[in-house]
């Protein structure tokens, strides 16, 4: 199954994040990327899910209510009090084929250039072949110490992203700032479609010298001549012996660092601690 993460950049407004994006972060999608510049047309699958639950059970198994819970228990633990990621919907968006447009995108010469670079230089990469957004969502907190004036009240902008993290993103004078409820609890409109998670695949790349190898059956995109100068130190080969670099994308086995792992019907969601 493929690996949901939830990005420490929590919300991340859509126009963010590109399905078919080679990133070297898998925590941090929006650093360190690679955007393949292609005319071709991406086949995307947008698949609605409900982020509704009716009991604990739909909360730890439907991927909607999951995230909703993961969300809101990171917030609860970053702004240490009681927050609610709420929202009525969400949508996943999935590369149909992410093996076919891998190797479409793979013999662009700068996304060759860009996955040697880091893949030689020691570090892992990953593709980008899925991102669930949540839909008009709703952050709602519990008010401590606010002055309630009326029945609204606008939270100004440095103040906004002072109590949410994520706040920058909003204008609250432009989507009716922050509500002061009769229940002591505020929120904060979080409009549009917002990134809360997203799926990948592991990049892996290996070194190969020409003389080695079978020559292939057909053509093989997945396959190209390091253009790298260190890697022929050390070599005393005559020029016939290429140095080679070849890729493939599998399933992520597992991520380094400290996770919250959650299970649920369709995977699993990684959240780091």
């Amino acid at each position: 199954m493929l690996v949901t993460v939830i990005p420490s950049s929590l919300l991340m407004q859509i126009d963010f994040l590109r399905l078919g994006r080679f990133i070297k972060d898998i925590n941090q999608p929006n650093k360190e990327y690679c955007d393949p510049q292609t005319s071709d047309t991406m086949k995307a699958v947008p698949k609605e899910f409900s982020c509704s639950h009716t009991n604990q059970v739909d909360a730890k198994k439907e991927i909607g209510p999951a995230l909703c819970s993961l969300l809101s228990e990171r917030l609860s633990k970053r702004l240490q009090s009681q927050v609610e990621v709420v929202a009525e919907r969400g949508v996943s968006h999935e590369i149909e084929d992410s093996g076919a447009w891998f190797d479409k995108i793979v013999n662009l010469p700068a996304t060759r250039e860009w996955i040697e670079t880091v893949a030689l230089s020691g570090d892992k990469v990953y593709f980008i072949v899925g991102i669930q957004t949540l839909d008009e969502t709703r952050i709602v907190q519990k008010a401590i110490g606010e002055q309630q004036v009326g029945s609204e009240a606008s939270l100004p902008f440095t103040a906004a992203a002072a109590v949410m993290p994520f706040a920058e993103l909003v204008d609250p004078a432009t989507h009716g700032g922050q509500r002061i409820l009769e229940s002591n609890e505020t929120w904060i409109k979080v409009p549009g479609h917002q990134v809360c998670s997203i799926r990948c695949r592991e990049v892996r790349a290996r070194r190969l010298l020409s003389q080695s190898i079978e020559p292939p059956q057909s053509s093989n995109t997945r396959r190209w001549a390091c253009k790298r100068e260190d890697q022929n130190e050390g070599n005393e080969e005559d020029g016939e012996n290429e140095n080679l670099i070849e890729v493939d994308i599998e399933d992520v086995n597992e991520l380094s660092g400290e996770w919250d792992i959650r299970d649920f019907a369709e995977g699993t969601v990684y959240l780091h601690t």
